[in-house]
Order: C-alpha cells, then sequence, then structure tokens
C-alpha cells in the first residue's frame, strides 16, 4: 500500500511541476514602432508611438506623439493623435492614415498666437520588418481646419506637407 501510495504522489508532483505544451506557445503579440518624423502630422518635428490593433504587421492601429517647433516666431508643442490602416505584405506597406493635431501648426499660426485643433491626413510609404528592425515612412501629410485672420471672418485652410521618419518597429 505505501509503494502505491508513494507513486501515486510522486506521479501528481511530477505532473503539477511538467510544463505543458500549452505554456510553450509563443503568443503573438501586436507590433509597436517607435519613430521620428521631420515635418508630417505633427509640424517640424515629431517623436511618435504606433501600434497595431492586431497581431499582424499590418492592418488598423494608432499613433500618438509629441512635436517641437521652434522657428523664430512660430515656437510650440504640437499633440498628432489619429488611426491608420497599414495595406500591404514582407516589411513594405500602403499607411493611409487619419486624425487631429493639436498645438501650434507652424505656418497657419502667424495670424494668432492661439492653439489649434486641426484635422490632418496621411497618403504614404512604409517600410517596417515583420518582427522588428528599422522603420521608414515617407508621404504627404495635410492639415484642414479654420484659421483666424485679424479683422477678417474665419477662413479654411488646406496645407499639403511632404513627411518623412525614420524609426524602430519591435514586438
Amino acid at each position: 500500500m505505501k509503494k502505491i501510495i508513494t507513486v501515486i504522489t510522486l506521479t501528481l508532483i511530477c505532473a503539477l511541476y511538467t510544463p505543458t505544451s500549452a505554456q510553450d506557445i509563443d503568443r503573438p503579440t501586436p507590433q509597436f514602432a517607435t519613430y521620428m518624423e521631420i515635418l508630417g502630422q505633427g509640424g517640424l518635428v515629431t517623436f511618435n508611438y504606433d501600434m497595431r490593433f492586431t497581431e499582424s504587421a499590418d492592418g488598423p492601429g494608432f499613433r500618438v506623439g509629441l512635436g517641437y517647433a521652434n522657428l523664430g516666431q512660430f515656437q510650440g508643442y504640437t499633440f498628432p493623435v489619429g488611426l491608420n490602416y497599414l495595406q500591404g505584405r514582407n516589411g513594405k506597406y500602403f499607411e493611409l492614415g487619419m486624425g487631429m493635431t493639436y498645438g501650434r501648426i507652424g505656418i497657419i499660426d502667424k495670424f494668432d498666437n492661439e492653439p489649434r485643433l486641426a484635422g490632418n491626413m496621411f497618403f504614404g510609404f512604409r517600410y517596417q520588418p515583420e518582427d522588428r528592425g528599422l522603420n521608414i515612412r515617407a508621404g504627404l501629410a495635410t492639415f484642414v481646419g479654420n484659421i483666424k485672420r485679424p479683422e477678417q471672418e474665419n477662413e479654411a485652410f488646406f496645407i499639403p506637407l511632404p513627411g518623412i521618419s525614420f524609426g524602430y518597429s519591435f514586438r
């Protein structure tokens, strides 16, 4: 009887401390990217964080950033946020994004000193490895909104800006 209890106890101990195959499975994680953008959706220079909503390297995602401009009278911070979609494969993607940028938006602000909220869109190409590595983005960002000119009515604006960014992707 002692032998049976000893065997059962050792079997239970081994079963509890032996990893199962379900624990060895690599769980896919969404892809993240950080990058510095020159011109583009945040103004002059922006540091951004980008993440996919799915485990895939393409598909829907979001970005948030913090930008700074110091061009003579145009000084201040910008805060771009937005949604984007990557379409492609093998690290080469078409990127389409839209969002909002809050802050002083460069040449627009020569008429007043108030920060503003402007809509933005981005159309471009992104090279981003499937797992990790250097990412490069290039494309056209546009700002749309409304501007207040002294002693005149508000006026809509549309400003296209070419942009390029460099950063690192990881999982």
